[in-house]
């Protein structure tokens, strides 16, 4: 019995200047980890955390094992699309602040900025791989159709026309002879068949020429021509205007010798016969 209370004594006194080395130990590293005081706004560090970690006293900043203060998460530029990052308090993490059109944790989603209608001044949005582009209306240029500019400064209306501008763009009001939006299409003024009397029509710009047949005149080839009022026909014989008569019927005529001394130019081109 006396050995063993000698025993149990001996251990007791071991363990104690154990127990007491070991929280020396403690206090002694506990102190240590604070030499760097990596605290920011004044706060002081506390090495005590039960979860192996120091932390800044009255604020929310935890500093790495040894208290020193943990590298920026934003040094590594993680941010894409040029955002800017922003650390998290501690620098336990970052947040990255997307330009407009990407969203994501690093912005790397790209969003299809049709659905907010960011066109301008009635432009027409188009989604692409490389992106939204706008599709202006007449008289807007830039990126968003943000930008005016004077739409008939490129001489879009040919042939002489006056372009002048509009809501929607420009008109082109055509000189006499053009038609069409740019007014690049010539106008055929022998489509109506204006010329009478089986005159010919030529086409001309802005204009018609008739040319009449025998026996006509006048802009329209109207005005039939008596050609018996200089009496031409010789020895008596009558004056007959003949212009609405086949020229086959003159050449039977001509055979059976039922018509001479014939007018003006050829025979059968004659607009008047002489009869006995």
């Amino acid at each position: 019995l006396p050995v063993l209370s000698f025993l149990f004594k001996l251990l007791w006194k071991f363990l104690s200047n154990f127990c007491v080395s070991f929280l020396e130990s403690l206090s002694i590293r506990n102190d240590s980890r604070c030499l760097s005081n990596s605290c920011q706004k004044n706060s002081t560090c506390d090495a005590a955390a039960k979860d192996d970690s120091c932390r800044c006293a009255d604020t929310v900043d935890i500093l790495g094992e040894d208290c020193n203060k943990t590298d920026d998460p934003c040094s590594s530029n993680p941010c894409l699309q040029n955002a800017t990052c922003l650390s998290t308090a501690g620098n336990l993490s970052f947040t990255c602040e997307c330009p407009t059109g990407y969203t994501g944790t690093t912005c790397e989603t790209a969003i299809s900025r049709c659905e907010t209608n960011p066109c301008r001044h009635g432009g027409t949005c188009q989604n692409g791989l490389a992106g939204p582009t706008c599709v202006c209306s007449a008289g807007y240029m830039g990126m968003l159709c943000e930008t005016y500019f004077d739409v008939c400064i490129s001489n879009p209306c040919h042939n002489g026309a006056l372009c002048r501008e509009g809501i929607d763009g420009y008109s082109c009001y055509c000189v006499p002879g053009y038609q069409g939006k740019h007014c690049d299409l010539e106008v055929n003024e022998c489509d109506s068949d204006p010329c009478l009397n089986g005159a010919t029509c030529l086409n001309q710009i802005g204009n018609y020429f008739c040319s009449c047949a025998l026996g006509f005149l006048g802009e329209l080839c109207e005005i039939n021509i008596d050609e018996c009022a200089s009496q031409p026909c010789l020895n008596g014989g009558q004056c007959i205007d003949d212009v609405n008569r086949s020229l086959t019927q003159r050449a039977y005529n001509l055979h059976k010798g039922q018509e001479k001394n014939k007018g003006k130019g050829h025979d059968l081109q004659a607009s008047y016969f002489c009869r006995n």
